[in-house]
């Protein structure tokens, strides 16, 4: 009983109190915050730069995910700059358009793209320089009619002539010394170009049929004769040499027995290759002079047709509606068909090189061949030198190939 009593006495356990949950102090809030916007801004940044990546690395840039990009971005021209930088030319039409879409309003951004707009009209790529010499007399950029010039001494006549166009836009006194030395060119259209735009700028056209005795014969030169003195030819500064070129040695063709060949294997020389289509009588008609090409360079130059009849989409470019003659994929029997199609083709023509098929539409996508005809001058180094979209006299291409194939 005494030890129940005692044990019954011992005094009750103490118990503390609950303690209650404390609220987060308000720099701990702070901090948790700023990491969670720093987590999320980083996730951004992985997620926008993957993007990018993914579009330079397409072979034809979404202009929907560009402008996303670009408006994003808190340096909207170094994104502009790095798609630019990857040479591809889908890549620099895009780039072109996007900052043409954006000359209203947006100076600065026409500022920090200057880069751009100074390269293009230099481009490797005909359509990127006669995209990039409108945008730049768009913008009123200072050196315009220093870069039209530049085209006046250009081996492709086509660009002599868009050169000329340029200058007429303009004024007398800065260009049209330029103009008066295109009375002598070598091509009958760039000729007549040059006195169109020297009539537009001056006043002074050809002789008028009802002239009367003592009228000059040659107005133009006539009058230029009495006024040089008053137009001196301004210095011309060399432009800037290119660095960038696209690699197209890895590329594979088709020869006309089916066999891959790649671009790598032209023995070393360079090459110019005409695309076409069977469906295209210009591009057709357009391989013709290549005929005259080949015979006079045949030992230091290889010249081939490529047939790209086979790419999907290539003609829906140039016709409205579906395009149904081109499935995604040939099957042996139909590209067996188209064989003996371009066979008979080039018979017709009398074409006297070889015609290669770009069956998979690698040749095509990396140069924008759907422009048809196109041609494409690469180096020894299977690197493209040029490309431009239309016909060409063989004389054309001769002297653009001697001035810009170099050692």
């Amino acid at each position: 009983m005494t030890a129940m009593t005692e044990s019954s006495s011992q005094p009750e356990p103490e118990h503390s109190p609950a303690r209650k949950k404390g609220k987060p102090s308000l720099p701990l809030i702070i901090v948790m915050s700023v990491i969670l916007v720093m987590v999320l801004f980083k996730q951004d940044s992985i997620r926008a730069e993957a993007e990018l990546r993914g579009l330079i690395d397409s072979e034809a840039p979404n202009p929907e995910l560009l402008a996303r990009l670009v408006k994003q971005s808190d340096e909207p021209s170094k994104i502009l700059l790095r798609v630019w930088r990857s040479g591809k030319i889908p890549h620099r039409w895009e780039v072109l358009d996007y900052i043409n879409r954006q000359l209203i309003g947006n100076k600065q951004l026409l500022d920090d793209a200057e880069d751009i707009i100074a390269e293009a009209p230099l481009d490797r790529d005909i359509t990127t320089r006669l995209l990039g010499l409108n945008l730049m007399r768009l913008v009123e950029h200072p050196g315009w009619v220093t870069y039209s010039r530049y085209q006046l001494e250009d081996p492709d006549p086509e660009m002599r002539k868009h050169g000329l166009d340029m200058l007429g836009r303009g004024s007398a006194s800065n260009s049209l010394a330029d103009v008066v030395e295109r009375f002598n060119d070598i091509e009958p259209e760039v000729r007549e170009k040059a006195r169109k735009v020297f009539e537009l700028l001056t006043g002074i056209g050809p002789r008028p049929e009802d002239a009367p005795a003592g009228y000059p014969s040659d107005p133009a030169r006539s009058w230029w004769g009495t006024n040089y003195l008053n137009y001196p030819k301004a210095d011309l500064p060399k432009p800037s040499r290119l660095t960038h070129a696209i690699d197209l040695g890895k590329v594979q063709l088709l020869d006309t027995n089916g066999a891959p060949l790649s671009v790598s294997s032209f023995s070393g020389k360079p090459a110019l290759l005409g695309l076409f289509a069977s469906w295209s009588f210009q591009s057709t008609l357009a391989l013709r002079e290549l005929s005259k090409v080949q015979a006079s360079m045949s030992n230091s130059l290889i010249v081939r047709a490529v047939c790209v009849d086979a790419v999907p989409g290539v003609k829906h470019d140039h016709t409205p509606g579906a395009d149904t003659n081109n499935s995604p994929v040939l099957t042996d029997a139909e590209f067996a068909g188209l064989q003996k199609k371009i066979a008979g083709l080039v018979k017709q023509n009398r074409l006297q090189y070889p015609y290669l098929f770009d069956r998979g539409g690698e040749l095509t996508r990396k140069v924008e061949g759907s422009e048809l005809p196109t041609f494409i001058i690469i180096g020894r180094d299977s690197k493209l030198i040029r490309r431009f979209a239309g016909g060409r006299s063989a004389s054309a291409f001769t002297n653009i190939i001697q001035t810009i194939v170099t050692d």
